[in-house]
């Protein structure tokens, strides 16, 4: 007589379907619905527009709009910035569409993009500058953004104007000028004269200091200090982003004398 054929159990693999099920869901809240095709097109149009770059997926939540009030404020400040009124949305329940960008601060820490949707229409944006305090500024602005620049490789290319301040006095910076054009590139050829130190130099209020700010073409901005010490009469040279933590530099002594020469000149 032939064993008789036992039905399998389907307990199991109905187990596993409801736990792949909740997975599912559960994956779904945690990063919110993708958004419509209306509402990525005009995204897509804002990051365009302010040439930024998304570096993938968006992640999507429901919020009610204006509940952080500090925050609020300087979203809808940003938003105003490119012809958006936030304001006029507080109170709602709305949509926050946000990417990670290609782009990078000078802090090293990334920035992200935020859009707010209402209704199916994108009513505020704003980037947020990940490891800075407040760090919410508008999709136009890219004063923070990282730079093509290096410790080894002091290359202005983009550039496209140089801000002098100092000396440093009682009441602040004593004199102010901007330079352009051949102005610019000489002071640009004396800084990329400097040598390249391992260590950390810092001024102090007894020391004759300047700030010199590089801008770029694209909208980031540099900053550097030019510092002689008042009890050794060295003279160094340092910069803001975090790619020179640990970096200084010993500019040529015509850096100095460049930088005291135009000052004098726009304070006469």
């Amino acid at each position: 007589m032939g064993r008789k054929q036992m039905k399998q159990p389907r307990v199991v693999a109905v187990a596993i379907v409801i736990l792949f099920s909740a997975s599912v869901v559960g994956l779904a809240s945690a990063c919110g619905q993708a958004p419509s095709d209306h509402v990525t097109r005009q995204v897509d149009r804002l990051l365009a527009r302010y040439d930024l770059h998304a570096a993938g997926a968006p992640s999507t939540s429901q919020q009610l709009l204006g509940e952080d009030a500090e925050s609020f404020g300087s979203q809808a400040q940003a938003s105003r910035s490119i012809g958006l009124d936030l304001r006029a949305h507080a109170g709602e329940q709305v949509e926050e569409v946000t990417y990670r960008l290609r782009e990078n601060s000078q802090s090293g820490e990334g920035i992200t993009a935020t859009f707010v949707v209402s209704g199916g229409t994108v009513v505020g944006a704003y980037l947020n500058l990940i490891g800075y305090a407040g760090g919410f500024t508008p999709l136009n602005s890219h004063r923070e953004f990282a730079v093509p620049i290096a410790p080894d490789n002091l290359n202005f290319s983009g550039v496209s104007s140089v801000e002098l301040l100092g000396p440093w006095g009682a009441h602040g910076w004593t004199h102010h000028v901007t330079l352009s054009g051949a102005e610019s590139q000489r002071l640009e050829t004396l800084v990329q004269a400097s040598r390249l130190h391992s260590g950390e130099r810092y001024g102090t209020v007894d020391d004759r200091e300047y700030a010199l700010t590089f801008t770029y073409g694209s909208g980031q901005v540099l900053g550097a200090n030019l510092f002689t010490k008042n009890d050794s009469g060295a003279t160094y040279l340092t910069f803001d982003p975090h790619q020179f933590s640990g970096w200084y530099f010993t500019p040529p002594t015509e850096l100095e004398q460049y930088v005291e020469a135009v000052l004098a000149a726009e304070g006469d």
